[in-house]
């Protein structure tokens, strides 16, 4: 008879990061619900990125400013319509605008498939 022995599983040390268990037992949890909690928690999540957007960019900040919308005025996911888009060029020609003040950032950038490169800043951590 063949004898099978069992390896101990190896994880990537990445994945104990307290980060991503977080994340992962978040999207356990969220697995099930029901499309109106889904809603809610993408509206809250909306809010949080563009108060933080309006807070601590002066690209967005002017950008809401000119279009007359507020990050207080967006109460649901139909509200979203009257906050602008901002396009790839805008962040190119005016990354420091559109950049968040944190300390120790750098910039990367990719070429992407198109002939507007693209730069984004990474946090060291």
């Amino acid at each position: 008879m063949l004898e099978i022995k069992e390896f101990p599983q190896q994880q990537h040390a990445d994945l104990q990061k307290p980060e991503y268990v977080a994340w992962r037992q978040f999207l356990q949890q969220s697995d099930g619900w029901s499309a109106d909690r889904i809603a809610n928690y993408q509206l809250q999540e909306l809010q949080r990125v563009i108060r933080h957007a309006y807070q601590y960019t002066r690209g967005y900040r002017a950008l809401y400013d000119q279009a007359g919308v507020h990050p207080n005025k967006l109460h649901t996911l139909e509200d979203l319509r009257r906050f602008p888009f901002v396009h790839k060029e805008s962040i190119r020609d005016n990354l420091e605008d559109y950049s968040a003040e944190v300390p120790d950032r750098s910039y990367i950038s990719t070429g992407g498939s198109t002939p507007l490169s693209h730069h984004q800043g990474r946090c060291k951590r």
